[in-house]
């Protein structure tokens, strides 16, 4: 999977498009569009921003790496961000344990619509407060 792939996955699955990607990560839309198009190159700092939005690393990014590797600044990032990398999780992993548990099948799509649901919500809670 190439880069710009990557980075549409993630924006996708953080629920954004591309204007609100751009912003935060201080591009213009346009060189967004660019991006995700493949017709555009990623510049470091571009890349370091992208990985610090989706808390991942930029080795994953890039394809270097299977895993996403997420960043452990959980507390710097907001609600709707930190359920969204909880429903990525959800949906890319092919076990998912509670305790040493694993969690049926049936439990789990339970647990994602309802993070879902509740990233939905944050969202549009964040947006109201600012």
């Amino acid at each position: 999977m190439e880069t710009k792939d990557r980075i549409i996955e993630l924006r996708e699955k953080y629920d954004l498009n591309q204007k609100e990607l751009a912003e935060k990560a201080g591009i213009n839309k346009s060189v967004m569009n660019r991006i995700e198009a493949g017709t555009r190159q990623i510049s470091e700092r571009e890349l370091a921003k992208f990985a610090d939005i989706f808390e991942s690393s930029a080795d994953y990014l890039l394809g270097r790496a299977e895993t996403k590797q997420p960043n452990q600044k959980l507390a710097k990032t907001d609600l709707g961000t930190a359920l969204n990398q909880i429903l990525y999780t959800l949906e890319n992993e092919e076990n998912i344990c509670i305790h040493h548990t694993v969690i049926p099948d049936e439990d789990v799509k339970l647990l994602k619509a309802s993070v879902h649901q509740a990233a939905i919500l944050a969202k549009e809670i964040s947006r109201k407060n600012q």
